[in-house]
């Protein structure tokens, strides 16, 4: 709602935030965007594993086309 209420929102267009993340991949529905956490190339920290167990090293990639607006991540995970 902040995005929409200061004026940066772009109604015709869906807002996808992205963050590399230690602890998950996950994404969200938002009222005003989509949110997703991608993999970590580095895994886990110290306190993830001490809190949530050992996680997996990884990163996602996307293929944009030009003509959509729609995408999808593909995750990798690092044995």
């Amino acid at each position: 709602e902040y995005m929409d209420e200061n004026g940066y929102s772009q109604k015709a267009y869906n807002q996808h935030f992205v963050k590399g993340d230690l602890h998950q991949f996950a994404t969200q529905q938002g009222k005003f965007s989509t949110y997703t956490n991608i993999p970590s190339l580095f895994g886990s920290s110290g306190w993830s594993m001490a809190n949530f167990g050992k996680g997996k090293a990884g990163f996602c990639y996307s293929v944009v086309p030009k003509e959509s607006n729609s995408f999808s991540f593909t995750p990798v995970w690092i044995k």
